[in-house]
């Protein structure tokens, strides 16, 4: 007997739009997808929102779920079900507030924050940079919906932005592989990226990798080209961006252009120095479709720039 009847299980996820990946997670009591870990909304077996089902405090005794629910209908009785007591217990949690009389991180925030407290010690991350880590998730989790594996994506993400302030910087390949993150980190890092920027109390952490340019075009590279470019060479791909990128910055070249329609041209000349056959209008089509604000008419000038910092600076000859 099903407890939870979502609205329609070929209905496609919110966030990434994958279909038939939706699942029941009994623990948290919410439908969510697997692929990105974004919870959707979901209906009881008398189809109210089950949200609602499982936080009404209108005590009806006559309720016909009382047995099931429990104290989260605000009538326990002896006939209470493991999971309507489970759904009470989540329900006072909820309201609890810490010592400091802030509120307690969202459920599951700190089971993953634990998840990985043995990873972080093996990688020696400071710990102050843990501290800022662990803040920017539980703002991140506060303003978004996401559960299952998708957290343990977006916990990394924030370690990876985290480790600005640190001396040692992390790569987003090296923290992918440190915390076990094998797919779609390029679209977390962007998801977390743009729910926490516009936050005064995090933006630096986001600034200079993105004024750098070397954030946003392995983001690129890693969520537009997965499908263009082997795992093996697209790391190699995005350490020569990196190099062009630096080439640019440090003998100021990009004169305020538009740094996603610049990386279209430093990802091209990458994959050309990389004898990688993926033309140029294929890495721009994939860009478009992945929501970076592209200029074709720009594409010209901007490959220029790079041309010519690759040849001049980097002494490498672009065909």
């Amino acid at each position: 007997m099903a407890y939870y009847q979502p609205s329609s299980w070929d209905e496609p996820c919110i966030e990434c739009y994958a279909i038939g990946t939706k699942t029941v997670n009994t623990v948290e009591a919410e439908v969510y997808c697997t692929q990105c870990g974004t919870v959707s909304e979901s209906r009881m077996m008398d189809y109210r929102p089950e949200r609602r089902a499982y936080t009404d405090d209108t005590g009806r005794k006559d309720d016909p779920y009382a047995s099931l629910f429990g104290a989260a209908l605000g009538c326990m009785t002896e006939t209470s079900t493991s999971l309507g007591k489970q759904l009470a217990r989540v329900n006072v949690e909820s309201h609890r507030v810490s010592p400091s009389g802030k509120p307690r991180p969202p459920r599951g925030i700190e089971e993953v924050i634990r998840k990985f407290e043995h990873i972080v010690a093996a990688a020696h991350i400071p710990e102050a940079v843990c501290h800022t880590a662990n803040e920017m998730f539980v703002e991140f989790s506060a303003t978004t919906r996401t559960v299952g594996s998708g957290r343990d994506a977006a916990y990394a993400a924030c370690m990876y932005y985290a480790s600005n302030a640190s001396e040692r910087r992390r790569s987003m390949t090296e923290i992918a592989r440190d915390f076990g993150i094998d797919k779609d980190f390029a679209s977390v890092c962007n998801k977390v990226h743009s729910t926490l920027v516009d936050n005064k109390k995090w933006a630096p952490f986001f600034l200079d990798r993105a004024v750098k340019g070397t954030d946003l075009v392995q983001r690129m590279v890693r969520s537009c080209l997965s499908d263009k470019v082997q795992d093996a060479v697209r790391v190699k791909v995005v350490f020569t961006c990196d190099d062009i990128w630096h080439v640019l910055d440090e003998n100021d070249l990009l004169q305020n252009r538009n740094k996603e329609g610049v990386n279209v041209a430093v990802i091209a000349a990458a994959c050309t120095l990389m004898d990688i056959a993926v033309p140029a209008k294929d890495i721009m089509s994939a860009c478009k479709k992945g929501g970076y604000k592209v200029c074709e008419s720009a594409f010209n000038n901007n490959m220029a720039v790079v041309r010519d910092a690759v040849c001049r600076f980097m002494k490498r000859n672009l065909v």
